[in-house]
Order: C-alpha cells, then structure tokens, then sequence
C-alpha cells in the first residue's frame, strides 16, 4: 500500500486545492440557508409572545408557536450542515513533491510514492459535455493496491493495462475539473520519467470506484 515516511508534503510541494468553488458556493448557501431561518424562528417566537400576550388563554399559541418552529429549525439545522460540508470540502487537495503524489480527502492524508509507480498518463474520451471530453489521470502502481484504503479508496479502478506489464489495479484521478493540466504538470514536473503521454479511451470508461457494490457501479 503506497504511503510515506513523511508526515506531509514538503514545503515546496505543488498544492493544488480541488474543491475550491464549491466549498465556497457551499458555505454561502449554507449561511444564507441558516441565517434565513434563524430570522424567521425569530419572527415567529415574536408573533406567538405577542399572542399569548392578548389571549386570555396562552397554551393555543404556546402550541401553535412550537408547531410553527418545526420548519425554521430544520432550516437552520440543513444549513449549518451545509456549510460544515463546505468546510471539509476546503480540505481537499492534491500536492505534488519529491516523495509522490499526496492526497487529502478531508478525514486523512496519504502519499503515493514516485517509486511504487510504473507509469502515468492522461486518458481521454469522446462525451457529450460542454467540453466535447472526459479526461482522466492515471497513476499505474508497481505495488499491491488496497481497495478499501480510507484515503485513496474512491480513487481506485480494475481496467484493461493501456501497455504490457502494467497491472490492472491503478489510481484514477477525474480530469474534467480546472486542476486537470495543473495536477499534469506537477506530476511531469516531478516524475516526467513515469509519463506515458495520452491517450483516446471508449465513451464511459472512467466507471466507478472497485470499493463501490456492484449495484452502485452498474
């Protein structure tokens, strides 16, 4: 199982944050969504003293207050939980060093070595998106690979070797976001004797992780 000595990237190491955008979409979202019905939770608690005030009996809007409360609470308990998505998501990065290639998916921290590596590549396929492609990064290991590692796991795909004597286990990083030719060039920039170049794939090939039930991946 690849993995460092280290215990991070190295100071100079390339970081290449990979969920920037939506880290931040998610954490305004999330404080407007919990601010929005924090005010009206407010609003109604005002209205319901106000009433309990003038009635001669308080329990009607005592109980209608407690009713009214249920929507503005499940607002403000959605938004907090979408702006702590949006803090773990910030988490999320890539850094290239001398070691490897680190990788970070918010709960851990796990290298993949330039030595236990036979080669990389960037694989790409013909699909109906904006862009006219899929692409791909493909990082082939020379060692067993796990799985179920909790870092690298969701990473993990069995496909046909693209050259003889590379094993069908290998490490698949999604190309179609912007740090695609960032997260390229930092690895020809640190291992340029593991790159394979590119190469066309079928429509679909990118599939799902080998860690995922079989359910979930047809």
């Amino acid at each position: 199982m690849p993995n460092s000595l280290a215990v991070g990237p190295a100071a100079t190491a390339i970081v290449i944050r990979v969920a920037t955008q939506p880290a931040r979409r998610s954490m305004q979202v999330g404080g407007i969504i919990a601010a929005l019905s924090a005010a009206l939770a407010i609003t109604v608690v005002g209205i319901c003293a106000r009433s309990a005030v003038d009635s001669a009996e308080a329990w009607p809007s005592v109980l209608g207050g407690a009713i009214s409360l249920t929507l503005p609470a499940i607002g403000v308990r959605a938004g907090i939980r979408t702006f702590r998505a949006g803090l773990d998501w910030r988490r999320l990065f890539v850094a290239a060093d001398e070691t490897g290639l680190w990788v970070s998916n918010g709960t851990g921290l796990k290298a993949i070595r330039w030595n236990t590596l036979a080669a990389t590549a960037l694989h790409w396929s013909k699909a109906e998106n904006p862009t006219g492609k899929d692409y791909s990064i493909e990082l082939c290991p020379t060692v067993a690979v796990d799985p179920e590692d909790p870092v690298l796991a969701g990473f993990v795909r069995d496909d046909e070797p693209f050259r003889p004597g590379l094993p069908r286990l290998r490490y698949r990083f999604n190309g179609n976001y912007p740090y695609r030719e960032a997260l390229v060039k930092a690895i020809r920039h640190h291992a340029p004797h593991l790159w394979a170049g590119e190469h066309e794939r079928e429509p679909g090939y990118i599939g799902r992780p080998v860690s995922e039930p079989e359910q979930q991946r047809r």
